[in-house]
């Protein structure tokens, strides 16, 4: 299965054990689209912080960003 993490997944503060979370079913797939990962990146610049713990999170976890299209807004709104 394919999931499609949102800021609110990636907001919490201690991103390793959102790791742990998702590394427990190794079928699951886990995506941040390139609209969140922009706004993710952007908030650590705001606030003059290093993403570093936000991109170890993304290799840790195995989360790929990806594009988001028009036919992935459409479906998710079925």
């Amino acid at each position: 299965m394919e999931v499609f993490l949102d800021t609110s997944a990636l907001s919490e503060p201690d991103l390793d054990l959102v790791t742990e979370e998702l590394e427990r079913d190794p079928e699951l797939k886990f995506f941040v689209s390139a609209i969140t990962h922009f706004e993710v990146l952007w908030g650590y610049s705001i606030l003059d912080k290093d993403p570093a713990s936000y991109k170890n999170f993304l290799r840790t976890a195995g989360v790929r960003v990806e594009s988001i299209l028009q036919s992935d807004a459409e479906t998710s709104a079925e």
